[in-house]
């Protein structure tokens, strides 16, 4: 598991949190790299069914990254409550209740689909691992 700040998170998703680097460092959740990649795609695809506006731009994107943390990270070692609580606090606009009440719609948006192929998400893993200084899969299969 990678610890990424919430911070890291949003940027990705083109969303300007605008929090100072010192407070974000200590909203931190062990996040897999893989979620945040797929959170990307998620919102992508809102993106390109203009499901997005400036308004709801920040709680659909952590709304996209609770959905693909539910999906994808283990259970024994997520936990929703402190996801939400963390998000509420960092992105300040967006509360605990506004991302219960329209997660549903969010993956509604999303055809029910939160299954992704290897070849969506990767180019977004290869990207936050090059920026994370880690190395990516693509190292060890060439």
């Amino acid at each position: 598991m990678l610890e990424i700040t919430l911070y890291v998170s949003f940027r990705f998703i083109s969303l300007d949190v605008g929090l100072a680097h010192s407070t974000c460092r200590r909203r931190t959740q062990n996040l897999e790299v893989s979620s945040l990649a797929k959170a990307f795609v998620y919102f992508e695809k809102l993106v390109l069914k203009r499901a997005v506006i400036k308004s709801n731009r920040r709680l659909v994107g952590a709304i996209c990254l609770l959905l693909a943390c539910k999906v994808n990270e283990p259970k024994e070692s997520l936990n929703i409550g402190q996801l939400l609580e963390a998000m509420a606090k960092a992105l300040g606009k967006v509360s605990v209740k506004d991302m219960r009440d329209n997660e549903f719609a969010v993956f509604a948006q999303l055809e029910f689909n939160l299954y992704l192929p290897q070849h969506e998400f990767m180019p977004h893993f290869e990207r936050i691992c090059a920026i994370k200084g880690m190395c990516s899969l693509s190292h060890h299969t060439k």
